[in-house]
């Protein structure tokens, strides 16, 4: 009952508050509470109001590395990413936990391979433990026996496979045996299945002029197996002089790369708009720091930083962009 409720939730912010009835999946995997969504709500007024500060942070999004095990066509970390590559130290995660432990969700991913990581099993069990809800991407090129049990038995809420097209496709932009991640994927599929593990398990696809034309037949291939398949637009890096201001920076997430750096968004891969760091700061210092409340002054303001310039996605009818 309880999830029939947030699923038709779901629905109406897509619909009626985004205006993106496409990206329901998206708002259902994230929300599943009334607390998380009187504080989203919230945010949304401070957006609205052009405030200055904003109410809470909702969730974060933690790096655990930049490192991978693809280097994708589509990917900054294969040729465009500059910032030192490494691997978040495991008390810094700890730190960040204990001073959140009121957040709804942690996505343990950002660029690179989370399951690279020495102790991301260990990262998914201490959010676990302070009843926060988890989800990870993965290229599921590390996915085999030992790893998916482990995982599984954390009772980890959600993982997302990201797969660009299928067959040949895949190949040409992954440079990695398309039959290969399937077969992983398959196999941590019926795992799930033996265990009666809740893990949700996801596909996601990157929306771009190489895979459009393949939206069909990925939605074919995935929907019946997997809970939920993703569309995401690309995000081209271009200069693009922006519209209005970005709900992103008061809608509560907070990124955080493996070293503490936080910055406003994905998008800002090489840190060039530095919000605050952990290892020094709390989150709630960061969220309506100095910095924070320069950069939402400047988007009210219609002066953005460079890295906003550059928040330009590929233009599709296939999946609503995710740019305010």
């Amino acid at each position: 009952m309880k999830e029939i409720f947030f699923r038709f939730l779901s629905r109406l912010v897509a619909r009626y508050v985004l205006r993106k009835p496409d990206l329901d999946d998206l708002v259902f995997s994230k929300y599943h509470s009334l607390r998380a969504y009187l504080e989203m709500s919230l945010n949304y007024l401070a957006w609205r109001m052009g405030s200055r500060k904003s109410f809470q942070v909702v969730s974060i999004v933690i790096e655990p590395t930049n490192n991978c095990t693809l280097r994708c066509s589509i990917c900054p970390t294969r040729d465009d990413m500059t910032r030192k590559k490494g691997f978040m130290d495991f008390e810094l995660y700890r730190k960040i936990i204990d001073e959140n432990n009121h957040v709804q969700f942690v996505n343990l991913f950002l660029w690179g391979e989370p399951l690279l990581h020495p102790h991301i099993i260990d990262m998914i069990k201490y959010a676990k433990e302070n009843e926060i809800e988890v989800e990870i991407y993965s290229n599921a090129t590390l996915l085999d026996d030992r790893m998916s049990r482990a995982i599984l038995e954390t009772r980890l809420d959600r993982i997302i496979f990201s797969l660009d097209g299928i067959d040949g496709m895949y190949e040409s932009i992954r440079n990695y045996p398309y039959a290969r991640v399937e077969k992983n994927i398959m196999a941590f599929l019926n795992l799930r299945n033996q265990l009666k593990a809740p893990t949700s398990v996801d596909v996601s696809m990157v929306v771009g002029q190489e895979t459009e034309c393949a939206v069909s037949d990925y939605k074919t291939r995935w929907a019946p197996i997997v809970n939920t398949v993703r569309l995401q637009r690309h995000n081209t890096y271009e200069k693009n002089e922006r519209p209005t201001s970005c709900f992103g920076l008061w809608r509560g997430n907070v990124v955080v790369h493996w070293d503490g750096t936080v910055v406003p968004c994905f998008i800002d891969y090489d840190e060039t708009v530095k919000l605050g760091d952990a290892n020094t700061q709390t989150f709630r210092e960061i969220y309506n720091g100095e910095r924070y409340q320069q950069i939402r002054t400047m988007h009210t303001r219609g002066k953005f930083p460079g890295i906003c310039h550059y928040c330009s996605e590929y233009e599709t009818r296939e999946v609503s962009s995710r740019v305010a």
